[in-house]
């Protein structure tokens, strides 16, 4: 009897024996790391401890938790083993099945990588260089100021400029530059650029007074810097010849499509010619104008010793036209 009690205590003792043992196999080992890089947008027990032991499904699950965002650049965050405690506990892990080891605490920085100034200029060159387009001339695009260095989030990292221009892209211009995660924003910076333009252009050989005929002799083409207008130059000769001056224009000046305009073939008080046709039967005579007519104005004649007042379409020197 004796020795039948021994064999029963050395059999259970071998029993709790093997339990332990296959309890310690089968629990799981989170060791936390010293310090890690993580690469983003959030920080998993994965990313920051070894794990080891257990069932393969359990350390698949533990490795995918997420405890925090990731840090800022050269910011680095602390996570203790106490966050990832929690972390564990509300994934429904329990002590039991998780064992934390290793230090009390993980310092965790974000991958990053670093921008140069000089990149962000090019970007904001480029875009430029594709957006302001001179057919028949140049353009010289110089950064007015550096651009700091910056040190972003690395993974999905990408730049482009944010198309918020409003305006002119000419003289001094201002591009705002992003800096991008993927589709997660990060960073804006400005660039300030000066953009240069010399093209083709009419200018005055001398001063040209309101209201006189252009001539052949009163203009010439050249290539000059056109960085302070818009795209209303006068680029070809032919555009002014015969054209009538809306404005007094100084010499050696640019001439703009808003100076001129057709000549005034028709004044107020002129004599003019009067074509009448109707029913296939073309008529003339003679009225007098009531208000200033260019080609192709509708103005108020009156006809000759008469007080009656048509309305005649200009169509030449002094002539117009009732339909």
């Amino acid at each position: 009897m004796k020795h039948v009690k021994i064999l029963y205590l050395l059999m259970l003792f071998c029993t709790l024996l093997l339990m332990s043992v296959y309890s310690a196999e089968a629990q799981t080992k989170v060791i936390l790391k010293k310090s890690t890089i993580v690469p983003g947008p959030v920080v998993t027990i994965g990313e920051i401890a070894d794990i080891s032991g257990g069932n393969t499904d359990i350390i698949n699950k533990i490795k995918q938790i997420s405890l925090t965002a990731a840090p800022q650049p050269k910011v680095p965050i602390k996570i203790t083993a106490e966050l990832v405690r929690y972390a564990l506990n509300q994934s429904r892990i329990p002590e039991t099945d998780a064992l934390i080891g290793g230090g009390g605490f993980v310092m965790v920085y974000i991958d990053t990588v670093v921008i140069t100034g000089e990149r962000i200029i090019e970007v904001a060159r480029k875009y430029l260089d594709e957006k302001v387009q001179i057919p028949d001339g140049t353009k010289i695009i110089t950064p007015l100021r550096p651009v700091s260095t910056v040190i972003a989030p690395k993974r999905d990292c990408f730049i482009k400029v944010m198309p918020n221009i409003i305006g002119r892209l000419k003289g001094v211009v201002s591009i705002s530059v992003g800096i991008y995660n993927g589709d997660r924003f990060y960073q804006m910076l400005p660039v300030q650029m000066q953009v240069r333009t010399f093209e083709p252009m009419v200018v005055t050989l001398r001063t040209i007074q309101y209201k006189t005929i252009l001539g052949a002799s009163d203009v010439k083409r050249i290539i000059g810097e056109s960085t302070q207008y818009n795209n209303d130059l006068v680029t070809d000769i032919s555009q002014v010849i015969g054209q009538e001056a809306k404005r007094t224009i100084s010499a050696e000046q640019p001439i703009l499509q808003s100076d001129v305009l057709p000549p005034t073939l028709v004044r107020q008080g002129d004599l003019v010619e009067i074509e009448v046709t109707k029913g296939g039967i073309t008529i003339w005579g003679t009225g007098i104008a009531r208000r200033d007519g260019r080609l192709g104005d509708t103005i108020p004649v009156a006809r000759a010793n008469q007080s009656v007042v048509i309305q005649a379409l200009v169509a030449g020197d002094k002539k117009v036209i009732i339909k």
